[in-house]
């Protein structure tokens, strides 16, 4: 006899019901042409069977201007529905039976960002999850975030940012969030700029508050006033104990080569970005050698 199918439904704290987002049912977050797909865009999709749509919370304006509803428990703004049908067996073996353990992807990322959140890195807060399968695997899943609010791709922002200083410090800003990454013992194998955003600084007051999205400044570093930047994707992530120096210098040579081949930094910038990541690392030395 068949393992019976399960189906697992986790809510953050702040959401009391799945109606806190528009949704009436599970079923509508599980499979596409529910009021998410209608009330919002469908951002993209892999052949590894994940989707993605960007919608609004009740009470927010969508694209068009039209509003659905009033306000809800979680305020207004708007979150991102990733879903994952039929996922690939690789994927979930691997989801299965390396940190951090899950049944499915989308609970693994949910695993992830909470991780993160915890260690004080930036990331869109995880709002609710759900999986449904057979035995030790769930091969439909949803798992839905917050959007950041006033973030914009860094890949954008630098693009278009020439001011030294405001760049400086973004450099800055990007290398603490890593150490931040390199502390919690994640590492991002397929980390790149597309995977990263920035809230820039205001052209009034370039001395602004900072928000819960800057990272935590290692030792007696003193550094005021920097953009906030965020990982907006955590992808094939991994926890581990400790991350050893090969492991930091794949990571941030894989998204330093990146950003440097699309034009986004130059040499100095990388250099800062990859001394402030050296100060998460547990080896500085090995680390710094590898990254020579």
């Amino acid at each position: 006899m068949a393992p019976a199918v399960s189906t697992r439904i986790q809510l953050a704290g702040e959401l009391p019901t799945l109606r806190a987002l528009g949704v009436e049912e599970a079923e509508e977050l599980f499979r596409p042409g529910g009021n998410p797909d209608q009330r919002g865009a469908v951002l993209e999709g892999d052949p590894g069977g994940r989707s993605t749509v960007r919608f609004p919370l009740p009470g927010t304006p969508d694209a068009g201007g039209r509003l659905n509803g009033r306000p809800g428990e979680v305020g207004t703004g708007w979150v991102v529905l990733s879903r994952w049908c039929r996922a690939s067996l690789f994927e979930l073996v691997r989801s299965r039976f390396t940190a951090p353990r899950s049944a499915s992807l989308a609970e693994r990322e949910w695993n992830l960002y909470c991780h993160l959140l915890g260690h004080g890195v930036g990331v869109p807060r995880p709002l609710a999850v759900g999986a449904r399968g057979q035995g030790l695997f769930s091969r439909d899943s949803f798992l839905v975030t917050r959007e950041l609010g006033g973030f914009e791709p860094l890949k954008e922002w630098a693009g278009r940012e020439r001011d030294p200083e405001h760049r400086r410090r973004a450099a800055v800003a990007l290398g603490l969030l890593l150490a931040n990454v390199v502390r919690a013992g994640v590492l991002l194998p397929r980390l790149s700029v597309e995977d990263l955003g920035v809230k820039p600084e205001s052209r009034d007051d370039v001395g602004g508050s900072c928000d819960a999205h800057l990272p935590s400044v290692p030792g007696r570093l003193k550094i005021r006033h920097l953009p906030g930047v965020a990982i907006l994707g955590v992808r094939g992530g991994l926890v581990r104990k400790t991350l050893g120096p090969k492991e930091v210098h794949a990571m941030l040579s894989h998204l330093l080569e990146d950003a440097r081949s699309k034009g986004l930094v130059d040499p100095g910038e990388a250099r800062r970005i990859a001394a402030l990541t050296v100060r998460g690392g547990s080896d500085r030395r090995r680390l710094w050698q590898a990254l020579r």
